[in-house]
């Protein structure tokens, strides 16, 4: 008998590949639950959609209309966010909690209805709601209408690689531990490839038994899309689709029970097949909480050509980086000596003297007949490649190999690595392994990231109408020694914007009482210029300015008004690169500096000519970001550093942008099952 993995996502696509040529509404059913999966040696319940983890793959094309019912039946409120969807007018699809919605207790329901209009590329989805997004996420794929073709060649092949982070405890316990201590929250055990840890990790080259689920995922077969299952022994495998289950009706049988009980098997390193010869699309997403990640392949090039679903300049790279919320899709030739090849991904630590996860992430990219074990699945959700997907055309012409790239090694001892010679127990050589950059190598950061250009010309939007300049880094708050006052010096931590720490609502969202008027819920007085300039990116700020005020302040926005905000990194407590991001909007990034922006010394930076367009951006270490928009998605929108223990210290803040002139200027009404909040 042998081991058969079977993706329902493949057979979905496989069975409806010619209906999902036309634009459509698609309808999908995510079953928030407790799911038993067990990782560096422990068995522990986490939180999942559909039992899965990853969660399932949404494949979509520009121009469809999607609703997704959200069942909580875990023991934790929860919200949805489909990160770096413009949800135009539509803010209530949105997702981030007490910021367009309240949360769907346990319990309860609520449909997100929303149209995907004028995007194509790589995009997720994860809970916003505590910490939930640890494990509740997933990948957000957006073709390009029927007839329109990629602007590179066709890949023969697509993955989505979707990096994460793993606690040995529960995340929401790690994050409560946090805000009762005032103590920052516990780095991560180990960073995650599609949901696995890799060979470099105790207990986590080999297959595991089956874990069953709990009750609450009974009679649910019918909104498992993307499950990957596993029948027979553990010593042989094989990919299937059909096959598996046409020769053998036993098989059939077991596999019908397994889908019933919804079962989740969890398989071995993420493996990524490909032919010699063959071009695939890598769709890296880094869904981590708190850690910015170095990428890269073993004896291979990769070449960028789209960044958070944006196009871009395609251009060579041997390292790829991307903060938490970013995406970035590759194109990977298998031009290499057949084999397997270790993809692996590493953090980038930029603040001096701060705790982070040292692990080691790997895949395997196998060439097919290669030497070694046989080919198995990887990808996240989907399990799978996604053959054909796409008409290319045009050619994907470098632009040179990125400043500084694979100049370090591949982390010297692998982090907290027990192993040395990828897994001993899978037969055949060790893959090869990748060069990386050392942990702090912020030139290789900044070179890759500079190298992002938009593909062609772009009308940038001016003259400017409202400007902010605001600060984003740490706080700490004073309090009297003692179990709650565990932060550095016996204070408690925090972040802020402009001094402000943004402390969320918690009756009703913002957004509710922003359209039905409600008062006393918050200001909209947000300041536009740091109440204090001083020298902000120095490593001696007066301790007088390290504690914040709290608030829920937010920055009222004209609507059609041309937007810039300068974002401005402090060395208050310790300079840190901050990926943000701006929920409802793509924004131009026209420049990126180190030390303090200056708006007549930088102006000559400014890139008006194709600069990239984003939904998330790095600050620099001790830098500054310079972003620019036109406001015409009304609603209230949520701007905020996307490390999740930033965002849970204060740093982040709201736009309020208004309504314009006509109804299709204004923001949609609320549906009428919209989660109520509790009183």
């Amino acid at each position: 008998m042998r081991l058969c993995f079977f993706s329902a996502a493949a057979l979905f696509l496989l069975c409806f590949l010619l209906p999902a040529a036309v634009a459509e509404e698609r309808f999908y059913e995510f079953v928030v639950q407790e799911t038993l999966v067990k990782r560096l040696c422990n068995t522990q319940k986490i939180i999942t959609v559909n039992g899965q983890f990853p969660g399932p793959t949404i494949e979509v094309y520009d121009g469809d209309t999607v609703a997704i019912r959200a069942v909580n039946m875990a023991r934790y409120n929860v919200t949805l966010h489909w990160h770096g969807l413009r949800q135009l007018r539509n803010g209530w699809a949105d997702g981030p909690e007490f910021v367009t919605q309240c949360p769907i207790r346990p319990g309860g329901s609520y449909t997100y209805r929303f149209a995907i209009q004028g995007q194509e590329g790589t995009l997720w989805w994860h809970a916003h709601s505590s910490w939930l997004r640890a494990t509740v996420h997933g990948a957000l794929l957006i073709r390009p209408r029927p007839g329109v073709p990629y602007p590179f060649p066709k890949p023969h092949s697509e993955f989505p690689i979707i990096l994460a982070e793993w606690w040995r405890r529960d995340p929401i316990a790690v994050l409560r531990q946090s805000m009762i201590t005032g103590a920052p929250p516990n780095v991560s055990d180990a960073i995650l490839i599609n949901g696995q840890p890799g060979d470099f990790l105790e207990c986590s080259a080999q297959v595991p038994d089956l874990v069953k689920p709990t009750k609450a995922t009974f009679g649910l077969e019918k909104s498992i899309p993307t499950v990957v299952y596993s029948i027979g022994r553990r010593d042989e495998r094989c990919i299937v689709l059909f096959r598996c289950l046409q020769r053998d009706k036993m098989k059939r049988q077991r596999f019908s029970r397994l889908l019933t009980m919804h079962a989740v098997a969890v398989t071995e390193t993420s493996i990524i097949p490909v032919a010699a010869g063959e071009t695939t699309l890598l769709r890296i997403i880094n869904a981590a909480m708190n850690t910015e990640l170095f990428v890269s392949l073993a004896g291979h090039k990769m070449t960028v050509v789209a960044a958070d679903a944006m196009y871009t300049k395609p251009f060579e790279t041997t390292v790829v980086l991307l903060g938490p919320g970013q995406t970035t899709d590759v194109l990977v030739t298998a031009h290499a000596a057949p084999g397997r090849y270790y993809l692996a991904a590493r953090a980038y630590a930029s603040a001096q003297g701060v705790p982070f996860d040292n692990t080691t992430a790997t895949a395997i990219f196998q060439y097919k007949g290669g030497a070694g074990c046989p080919t198995t699945a990887g990808g996240a959700g989907a399990a799978g490649a996604v053959a054909g997907a796409g008409v290319g055309a045009g050619a994907a012409g470098g632009a040179g190999a990125v400043a500084g790239a694979g100049a370090g090694t591949f982390n010297g001892s692998l982090g907290r690595s027990k192993y040395s010679g990828g897994n001993p127990g899978r037969a055949g050589p060790a893959p090869m392994l990748p060069y990386l950059p050392a942990y702090n190598d912020t030139n290789t950061a900044t070179a890759f990231s500079n190298s992002i250009r938009s593909p062609a010309p772009v009308k940038v939007p001016g003259p400017v109408t409202q400007e902010v300049l605001t600060t984003v880094g740490f706080g700490l708050f004073n309090c009297m020694p003692g179990p709650f006052c565990q932060g550095p010096n016996n204070t408690r931590f925090g972040a802020s914007m402009n001094n402000v720490s943004f402390q969320l609502p918690n009756t009703v969202s913002l957004l509710q009482a922003h359209y039905h008027h409600i008062p006393g819920v918050f200001t909209d007085d947000f300041p536009p210029m740091p109440p204090v300039f001083f020298d902000f990116t120095s490593q001696n700020v007066p301790r007088a300015l390290w504690q914040p005020v709290k608030g829920t302040k937010l920055y009222r926005v004209r609507y059609g008004a041309v937007v810039q905000i300068v974002f401005q990194d402090t060395g208050i407590f310790a300079a840190e690169e901050h990926p943000m991001h701006i929920h409802g909007y793509h924004f131009y990034v026209l420049a990126t500096g180190f030390g303090n922006y200056d708006p007549v010394r930088d102006a000559h930076k400014f890139n008006l000519v194709d600069p990239p367009s984003r939904n998330t951006i790095g600050v620099p270490v001790g830098g500054w970001a310079v972003v620019r928009f036109v406001a015409d998605n009304p609603g209230v929108w949520l701007v905020h550093c996307h490390i999740d223990a930033h965002l849970t210290g204060g740093l982040g803040m709201a736009l309020l942008v208004e309504d314009g002139e006509t109804e299709l200027e204004a923001t949609m009404a609320p549906p009428l099952d919209l989660p109520l909040c509790a009183l």
